[in-house]
């Protein structure tokens, strides 16, 4: 089929003929009776300079906008172009700025969830680490302890290889119990 036979063809969509000649399409668009380029706008994801370019020249309004990145496939789309009356593109620009803050505000809401329950989680495995660790009587961390760690880097020198130690006390000192011994040492 040839290209105007193609062009032609009621078959033929308005974003295919867009996609290939994109300021003829305008143009068409645009001058029909009752264009929706006259009476709204088309808003095009995605980055099309040509689309940009033939919408200024034919004197239409056009916005370009981005979106939220890292959403979902199928939430929102990143990047649109808005093109049309003028009027209709400012509404649809603000309409798209207003859902890409209201994502971007859901999805960070929905981030410090994940990690105030990734912090609650951690809170209750610590808890049962030390419940169960107090059924054994001589579970005792106190002392040196001398630190091998590949990932810490590989160092050749004595001194560095010191510096990677531990001492863990057990501070058994009870303010209750300190305040005891001062009343009797007074008797």
């Amino acid at each position: 089929m040839r290209f105007e036979q193609w062009w032609k063809d009621p078959s033929t969509s308005f974003e295919e003929k867009l996609l290939r000649l994109p300021q003829r399409a305008l143009q068409e668009e645009r001058d029909k009776p009752n264009s929706r380029l006259r009476l709204c706008c088309l808003t095009f994801p995605g980055h099309k300079f040509d689309i940009l370019r033939a919408a200024k020249r034919l004197g239409l309004a056009c916005e370009e906008l981005q979106g939220p990145t890292h959403l979902p496939p199928g939430s929102m789309i990143e990047q649109c172009q808005i093109v049309g009356e003028a009027t209709a593109v400012r509404m649809q620009a603000e309409n798209f700025k207003h859902a890409a803050e209201q994502n971007t505000q859901e999805r960070r809401s929905l981030w410090e969830a994940e990690i105030e329950a990734g912090k609650a989680d951690n809170e209750v495995q610590r808890e049962n680490l030390v419940q169960e660790a107090r059924h054994f009587e001589d579970w005792d961390l106190t002392g040196k302890w001398n630190i091998r760690c590949d990932a810490s880097g590989d160092h050749n020198d004595d001194e560095t290889q010191e510096k990677l130690h531990m001492e863990i006390f057990k501070d058994d000192y009870r303010l209750d119990a300190a305040g005891d011994d001062e009343e009797t040492s007074e008797d």
